[in-house]
């Protein structure tokens, strides 16, 4: 480990201080700078060791005596150069090492910040491309690191791009409720004050507000757009106003009633749901008051209008009862079995919405056609021989 290897180093180092022997009294002479005149004069005031045995330039450690002296300051080469003379195992990668660690711990500065990208760009680029670090990296090391930084950067890349940048917010309040409206219209709020330029927020809470605030302009919007399709269609063939604007309506209270029954019974109202079976009640259940019309248009040009009533259920019901029935029951089975919420909701507002325009047609429709008689058929009594009953 890096603690092991620091100890070796201190250690070879030490050894190699030791192996020099240092000589030193009180005076206020340099060692290696005694010459013969110094020496002499010392030995009149008593000194009985010679200049040699003072201090000898060509003794083993004198240079590292006169680096101890002098305070020369080595490169990690120079220091392995110079210790290495005295027989200390000591290379130059090590002391770099031994370099590294004292400007960590001297020469660090605790205000010094560095990202995790940062740290894995230096692991790579630098650490785990050094003969000095190659001990600590293995190949698995190596390769594990790699596939972090990649999993780092393609977070990254996904989080934080050239133009726009994603900031992910996490609340305990529900997706929906008042209380969650309320918080978010303040963080728009405050979103629009303190960000500059452009920014879009998504997200179940975000897509919600926006569908409330906007269902009822598009509901009100789809509601035209279908009513005026459905009208035109009935106009060209019936070439009467007063039909196709009956039979709309007619179908639309029946839509109404669907979606007050749903909130009663306490079914959620899905956004897209409503806007979808708004569109297939009008398409689908209008067929069955173009169906009961007709027959009363026909038999008016025969029977009266209790008689062209009485015709006009004999001929259609069994049609009308067989084609809903099957719309009925089939979406409401499976509006209440274990499905996707939306597609139950979907099935079960379809099932109650044909029930509702059912139940019109067959006992509010004749109440209407024999009430506007006068505009709806214009009757030509035949004589009984001439009938053809429908």
């Amino acid at each position: 480990s890096s603690r092991i290897i620091m100890k070796r180093i201190i250690a070879a180092f030490a050894a190699a201080l030791v192996a020099v022997t240092a000589l030193a009294d009180e005076g206020m002479w340099m060692v290696n700078a005694i010459g013969k005149a110094l020496e002499a004069n010392m030995k009149e005031r008593g000194l009985l060791l010679n200049a040699k045995e003072i201090y000898n330039a060509d003794a083993p450690g004198a240079a590292l005596a006169d680096a101890v002296v002098d305070g020369t300051e080595f490169s990690p080469e120079a220091m392995s150069d110079l210790l290495g003379g005295l027989g200390a195992d000591l290379d130059p990668e090590m002391l770099k090492l031994l370099y590294l660690y004292h400007a960590a711990m001297y020469q660090s500065d605790p205000n010094w910040t560095m990202s995790i990208l940062e740290l894995f760009d230096h692991l790579e680029n630098h650490m785990m491309n050094d003969a000095r670090f190659a001990s600590f990296f293995d190949e698995s090391m190596k390769a594990e690191l790699m596939k972090n930084k990649q999993a780092l950067e393609d977070g990254v890349r996904q989080l934080k791009g050239p133009h726009y940048s994603i900031l992910m917010l996490a609340s305990s309040i529900p997706v929906e409720s008042e209380e969650t409206e309320g918080w978010y219209q303040g963080l728009t709020s405050r979103l629009s004050k303190e960000l500059h330029g452009d920014y879009h927020l998504i997200g179940s809470t975000p897509m919600n507000y926006e569908m409330k605030a906007s269902f009822h302009k598009e509901l009100t919007r789809i509601t035209l757009l279908t009513a005026l399709s459905i009208f035109l269609v009935v106009l060209l063939t019936f070439r009467s106003f007063l039909i196709p604007a009956i039979l709309v309506c007619l179908v639309q209270c029946g839509v109404f009633i669907t979606i007050a029954t749903s909130g009663v019974l306490g079914y959620e109202a899905y956004y897209l749901s409503m806007l979808i079976v708004q569109c297939i009640l009008m398409g689908a259940t209008i067929d069955y008051g173009i169906l009961f019309t007709n027959y009363y248009r026909e038999n008016r040009q025969y029977y009266d209008i209790l008689e062209s009533l009485k015709r006009s259920f004999h001929g259609s019901t069994h049609t009308i009862l067989t084609s809903g029935l099957i719309i009925i029951l089939v979406t409401g089975i499976v509006g209440f079995a274990p499905v996707d919420p939306t597609i139950g909701q979907i099935c079960q507002t379809i099932s109650i919405g044909t029930l509702s325009a059912t139940l019109l047609i067959l006992f509010v429709l004749p109440s209407l056609l024999a009430a506007c008689d006068r505009f709806v058929s214009r009757p030509t009594i035949r004589r009984k021989k001439d009938m053809d009953p429908i």
